[in-house]
């Protein structure tokens, strides 16, 4: 049934050019099909042999590029990784061509959605994807999501870029360059010649492939480029990056435009700001203005997605208390400045005696916990914090930090009401009478905690920080008792990285390694900023470049908008 329908694509995309080109080629279904067949033996991809059919069965005829006829878009993506850029871009495709794949697929255009069956098999025959990258766990996770791309398990600098898309001629190319070398985190340093030169490898593939418009992202150090020292250490003149982008501009006939970009203007619940350089051959450049904003209260603008949109809230971690391993005092620290900068000032005290407790000093602690029986008593007769073991019906008891007399009087009391504020007792009255419960009495601001940079906590209503390749992000969510507070602590899951990346939540990573799909997930490009580029992307804008007057063999007049002119 596969096969019938390939060639049932064929036969319409022969049809169009011979209606196109006048011609009469006279070919019939059984020599699609027998020629089809022969080119499935050989061909390394069933979409390659498709393309060899084509140019098999009209090689006779005075067709320019016959293959090129089968697809509405063919896209290049270098640096690839798990394909953020390449589905941001395929879900801006989606939005741009909706009317017309809801009419050829038979579906209401407001069904059309990247997840869609009918939208990607729409995709399928319609949209040529190549995807390169050099690592195989971003190559599996490429196919796993884009079955019908094809997909390079290669350096970008091993590949002949015309091999990448079998001969086609290329609308789109986008990549994603290492950024370690003009990252501030690693200081614009490295030793990796191959990190160094991959915008520059870039070129070589715009020369070779010429495609009518092109897309780069990189971090905004990029900009400040100048070669190295004897020390590896970047210069940060811009010089070579003016020499590079001089090269796109004068060498190649593009027209270059850069410019730095907030993911949470765009959609995306991050704030992560990447610089990103388009260039079109016959219009000049435009980027995308913000959908979003800090409030949202400007006409036409939504507020900015939060942290808390993407955190699953049923995981709320484990008690540092009871670790077998307690976490380090620096993290501690940044702990306790989270709870002084999100937390009712009552629970400062409590931070102030965080911010001291070094792994040590905990394990002390819990060796020496207090029974919940004698909570009362401990507190009373002693000035030093100390730890209140409560029963649980499964597991290891609760361990609480306690009050006592140097802050007793910010132990929370239970209330009746679950909208009743926890009321404060006189730290000169004993100690209420404490049930054995493990719920809390109250679940104070949740916040996040983070393990680069200068700050060290950060709001969940407000967008994440910058995702990147490690654990870098912790939950924390304090929880207060009776007789304490409680803290509990963890780190971001993957999934919900990549939920602050856009990745849909159907997106899969092909490694069950967390540290893997952490790197796949942290070096991609935010999706619904990827999706707002596109979209530009693909429409003509108000400013034709010299190349579109003086008559240039590449076309960027959307096929859209062709289509649309066509029908007029």
């Amino acid at each position: 049934m596969d096969t019938q329908k390939q060639i049932n694509r064929i036969d319409e995309t022969i049809v169009e050019i011979e209606q196109e080109n006048n011609i009469a080629a006279g070919i019939t279904q059984t020599e699609i099909k027998n020629t089809l067949s022969t080119h499935l033996s050989k061909q390394p991809t069933k979409e390659e042999a498709v393309q060899e059919t084509v140019r098999e069965l009209l090689k006779e005829e005075d067709v320019d590029q016959p293959a090129q006829h089968l697809y509405e878009l063919v896209i290049v993506d270098l640096f690839c990784g798990a394909a953020g850029f390449s589905t941001g871009m395929i879900m801006g495709i989606a939005d741009h061509y909706s009317h017309i794949i809801a009419d050829e697929k038979g579906i209401p255009e407001s069904e059309v959605s990247y997840d869609h069956p009918e939208v990607q098999d729409w995709f399928s025959n319609n949209i040529y994807l190549a995807g390169v990258n050099h690592e195989e766990s971003a190559c599996r996770t490429f196919r796993k999501n884009h079955e019908w791309a094809r997909v390079h398990n290669s350096k970008v600098q091993s590949l002949h870029p015309p091999d990448s898309v079998n001969g086609l001629e290329v609308d789109i190319l986008i990549a994603g360059p290492s950024c370690q070398p003009y990252s501030k985190a690693s200081g614009g340093k490295t030793d990796s010649d191959q990190k160094r030169m991959s915008p520059f490898h870039v070129l070589h593939w715009l020369q070779l492939l010429q495609p009518t418009q092109f897309m780069l992202e990189n971090v905004t150090g990029f900009q400040k480029l100048g070669g190295w020292d004897e020390d590896g250490n970047m210069i940060r003149d811009g010089s070579m990056f003016e020499q590079w982008k001089s090269t796109i501009e004068n060498g190649f006939g593009y027209s270059v435009k850069s410019e730095v970009l907030h993911s949470h203007n765009h959609g995306d619940a991050q704030s992560r700001k990447r610089l990103f350089i388009m260039g079109r051959w016959n219009y000049q450049p435009e980027f995308p203005e913000p959908t979003h904003s800090k409030t949202g209260k400007e006409p036409g603008m939504m507020a900015y997605r939060s942290a808390k949109e993407i955190i699953d809230w049923d995981d709320h971690g484990e008690s540092i208390w009871n670790r077998s391993n307690p976490l380090c005092l620096n993290t501690n620290r940044k702990m306790a400045k989270g709870i002084k900068e999100f937390g009712m000032e009552s629970l400062h005290p409590y931070a102030d005696v965080l911010s001291e407790l070094t792994p040590e000093k905990i394990k002390e602690m819990k060796e020496n916990a207090v029974p919940v029986s004698k909570a009362e008593e401990e507190a009373a007769n002693r000035d030093d914090p100390f730890l209140v073991e409560v029963p649980k019906e499964e597991g290891d008891p609760h361990l609480i930090l306690s009050a006592n007399e140097f802050n007793a009087g910010i132990c929370s009391t239970y209330t009746e009401r679950e909208d009743q504020e926890p009321r404060v007792r006189d730290p000169n009255r004993p100690l209420m009478t404490i049930p054995a419960t493990k719920n809390p009495a109250r679940i104070e601001q949740p916040f996040l905690i983070k393990y680069y940079g200068k700050s060290a906590e950060a709001d969940v209503n407000k967008s994440m920080p910058t995702i990147t390749t490690k654990s870098s992000m912790g939950l924390i969510i304090p929880e207060l008792y009776p007789w304490g507070v409680d803290i509990r602590h963890r780190l971001l899951k993957p999934r919900e990285a990549a939920r602050a990346q856009g990745f849909p939540e159907s997106y899969e990573f092909a490694t069950e390694k967390k540290t893997t799909k952490r790197k796949l997930i942290g070096n991609a490009v935010p999706i619904n900023t990827a999706r707002a580029l596109s979209r530009k992307l693909l429409e003509p804008t108000d400013a034709p470049t010299f190349n579109k007057f003086k008559g240039g063999g590449q076309s960027t007049t959307s096929v859209q908008a062709q289509k649309n002119e066509a029908g007029s």
